[in-house]
């Protein structure tokens, strides 16, 4: 909203392209007690142990040992590992521990963030929104259970005390304040996100103003990209050197989002009225054209997780490093899912409208096989040639391409789209990326 109020830019919630809603918001509490609720059912290969703090770290090129003591204090011990995941947060341990300093800036601006029980009598229809008033800049909106979220910019000394609470919420009436914490604005990213054996992941790695909304998205990218490689250098299926596209994939990426969060910061942050005034005006002015607040609505402004460099077999196309598309499927049955669900885990090669395994002789289906990779085919009939274990699914998206086959990696990226001609090639070029990535 404007200096005055008056709606400046509505972006609504829609399910994008990968099947999910553009918008979602998390409780982290809640999503820290799933996750530890999922790992409990791999018990027999997960270990948590909690209520511990990292004391010393040792790495060479054989392995890692990482000192760990009770947090209250007590004898240390040392947990040996392959590898080790710092994913310690914004004041990582571990990052410190190996010399990796943060690139970037801190703003000298504070906000301070207060969850409530219910957001009084202004807090809107249940979206979340920026005040771009330059008297005081503001957000608020609503968190999962009932909850909502306030959050002011701070004056230069100002207090951030429960009086500072009660004199900002006074405008929405009575509420139930839960927690509040004030915080600054970082933007910083690690020059290096590997040290050996110890790889940076989330806060670890790259720290993002909160205007945005995508530093926790941003850090499960980082693990989707990086753990898919790492199960397959532990199970021997690649070499480690596999491990060196993590960085090289994932740091462009966050670099553009926290460049993102900074530009949303400096227009929400005005704090000059005649600034704010001319803000208002140029931003009325650009949204007056239906190309440009169509591609604000679509999430144009934020940046694609696409993959240029790093890991891929030699890209011939350009959906090549792209997020595959999850349009709608069925099964034969008429059972709906997500394409996600039916691909599996590992690498996919999906048959758009043809079967996938058309084009592979002998040797391109053993080394299928050898990866675990699952065969989809989305609108094509069965043929003679098709391996036994096949999905076969049913789209109505008339967007889904017809004739081209689609080599997909664990974290959905595209590898390359091809005709069924080239399938064979395609497996063998995988193969070896593996053993030997660029």
């Amino acid at each position: 909203r404007s200096r005055t109020g008056a709606l400046l830019l509505e972006l609504p919630t829609r399910v994008s392209a990968n099947g999910h809603p553009t918008v979602a918001f998390l409780h982290q509490w809640e999503l820290e007690a799933a996750l530890r609720e999922g790992l409990s059912r791999r018990s027999d290969r997960v270990r948590v142990e909690l209520g511990c703090e990292a004391v010393g770290l040792r790495h060479d090129a054989r392995g890692v040992a990482l000192r760990v003591r009770p947090a209250g204090g007590g004898e240390a011990r040392e947990i040996e590992a392959d590898y080790l995941l710092a994913c310690d947060g914004a004041r990582s341990t571990l990052r410190v521990a190996l010399g990796i300093p943060l690139c970037g800036f801190t703003s000298r601006r504070r906000w301070l963030a207060i969850d409530a029980a219910g957001g009084g009598r202004r807090s809107g229809e249940g979206g979340f929104e920026f005040l771009c008033d330059p008297r005081r800049p503001a957000a608020n909106g609503p968190l999962p259970g009932g909850r909502h979220r306030f959050e002011f910019m701070l004056r230069p000394g100002e207090s951030d005390d429960e009086r500072a609470v009660e004199r900002l919420l006074a405008p929405w009436g009575a509420v139930e304040v839960i927690r509040s914490e004030a915080y600054p604005q970082h933007a910083r990213v690690a020059t290096r996100w590997r040290a050996g054996r110890v790889m940076l992941l989330g806060d670890a790695a790259h720290l993002s103003p909160t205007f945005a909304g995508q530093g926790l998205s941003t850090g499960l990218r980082d693990a989707g990209n990086l753990s898919w490689k790492l199960a397959a250098v532990l199970s021997g299926q690649a070499a480690p050197a596999l491990l060196r596209t993590y960085e090289a994939e994932r740091h462009p990426h966050a670099l553009r989002m926290v460049a993102v969060a900074v530009a949303l910061g400096r227009v929400v942050e005005t704090s000059s009225a005649p600034v704010a005034w001319m803000r208002d005006a140029a931003v009325a002015t650009l949204l007056g054209s239906q190309s440009v607040s169509e591609w604000a609505a679509r999430g144009g402004w934020k940046p694609a997780p696409v993959y240029r460099l790093g890991f891929a077999a030699p890209p011939r196309r350009g959906a090549a490093g792209t997020l595959l598309r999850q349009s709608p499927v069925s099964t034969p049955g008429g059972r709906p899912l997500r394409l996600d669900d039916a691909l599996g885990r590992g690498f996919a090669l999906i048959g758009y409208g043809v079967d996938p395994a058309t084009g592979l002789d002998a040797g391109a289906r053993f080394l299928l096989r050898e990866l675990g990779a699952r065969l989809v085919c989305v609108n094509g009939a069965p043929t003679a040639s098709a391996e036994p274990d096949t999905v076969h699914l049913r789209s109505s998206n008339d967007r889904v391409p017809t004739g081209q086959i689609a080599l997909v990696r664990p974290d959905r990226h595209v590898i390359d789209t091809f005709p069924p001609a080239e399938s064979g090639d395609a497996v063998r070029e995988l193969a070896a990326a593996l053993r030997s990535p660029r």
